[in-house]
């Protein structure tokens, strides 16, 4: 991707899902088990509807790479942020 590109916004889910590949397919970390998640995901009723998604945000919740935006750990998958975010979440 070209520089350029790097502070365009993304979604949340999308940076859930480079955070997993790069755990999992650099670093070479295991999957976790995602028992529990949702209790500790207020909105996980919407994350599960994202098939493209929902594994990806259940490892980084799992992971402890991502927490929720409040303290009910409402993930807001569908909000943007800019890849400078991704890069220190």
């Amino acid at each position: 991707m070209p520089e350029t590109e790097w502070d365009k916004p993304i979604t949340r889910y999308e940076m859930a899902q480079v955070m997993v590949r790069i755990s999992e397919e650099v670093i070479k970390e295991d999957a976790k088990g995602t028992s529990g998640v949702a209790r500790i995901m207020a909105d996980y009723s919407e994350v599960s509807k994202q098939k493209a998604y929902k594994y990806y945000v259940e490892q980084a919740f799992m992971k402890g790479l991502i927490s929720g935006r409040d303290a009910q750990g409402t993930f807001d998958g569908s909000s943007s942020g800019t890849r400078a975010e991704a890069s220190i979440w």
